[in-house]
């Protein structure tokens, strides 16, 4: 009996594996982690991974997404899968990487270091990225987790479409935040980031109770209801996005997603 249970678990631990890998169409060994999403392989590749965005350098988790990436392919075999696009602007190829401890694009997510990040036309994933981001939302999880403040913030409007060509209008692009609570918020330390991680920081500024204040992604001089992000470019994908935002101890405050 206690010999046809270990076939039995011999049998699906070599389908599961044959399931993980099936799909992946070649290996590479892992030389170098480059951040938190990104790898050079042995033959000098630089890796993208697919579906999912991390912390740049200088920006709150960067270190611990490199680190918790680092952890799980350096030194190590790694298997790619790719998608509809192989190549991005940079020359890097994207990837969905397998190791023998799994997917990791959705571990990285679902260790609350990346967002689920979608750029068509590679969504063969999507699903399950984003499942992994909600299951690090419900722990709270680096990245997710919850500030005091949920409740007092709130987006009253989102202009994230400018009219006519974005780029020539980068002040067509705005977010109006407001104070929903009975209490004064101090803002200053609090930022907002959006998918790509383009961040701004609020300068020294108190919103009292049932006040508003407009950001503009581009450049202008702050008043008491406007401020500018002072961005050269547009900085929301009008074809979906998501606006983060938290308070001065990198707790999430509300995101808004289009």
């Amino acid at each position: 009996m206690r010999r046809s249970f270990l076939y039995i678990l011999y049998a699906v631990i070599l389908f599961l594996s044959f399931s993980l890998f099936s799909c992946a169409t070649s290996s590479r060994y892992v030389t170098d982690v480059v951040d938190g999403d990104t790898i050079v392989v042995n033959d000098g590749t630089r890796i993208r991974y697919i579906g999912i965005n991390t912390p740049e350098k200088g920006q709150r988790y960067y270190s611990e997404a490199k680190e918790r990436n680092r952890q799980l392919v350096q030194g190590k075999t790694i298997y790619l899968e790719f998608d509809e696009s192989q190549f991005d602007s940079f020359g890097r190829t994207l990837a969905y990487v397998y190791t023998e401890e799994g997917f990791v694009n959705e571990l990285i997510v679902k260790s609350g270091l990346a967002m689920e990040f979608y750029r068509s036309p590679n969504g063969k994933y999507r699903k399950l990225l984003k499942r992994a981001e909600e299951e690090a939302k419900k722990q709270g999880l680096y990245l997710f987790k919850p500030s005091p403040y949920q409740s007092s913030l709130a987006i009253h409007d989102f202009h994230y479409d400018a009219e006519g060509d974005d780029n020539d209008n980068v002040n067509g692009e705005w977010v109006v935040i407001g104070n929903v609570s009975t209490k004064p918020i101090h803002l200053a330390g609090f930022y907002f980031y959006d998918e790509s991680f383009h961040q701004y920081t609020f300068p020294e500024i108190v919103l009292d109770p049932g006040k508003n204040i407009k950001i503009f992604t581009g450049v202008g001089e702050d008043t008491d209801q406007f401020l500018y992000a002072k961005f050269s470019e547009p900085i929301w994908n009008n074809s979906g996005d998501t606006l983060f935002v938290y308070d001065f101890l990198d707790r999430l405050v509300l995101e808004e997603s289009y």
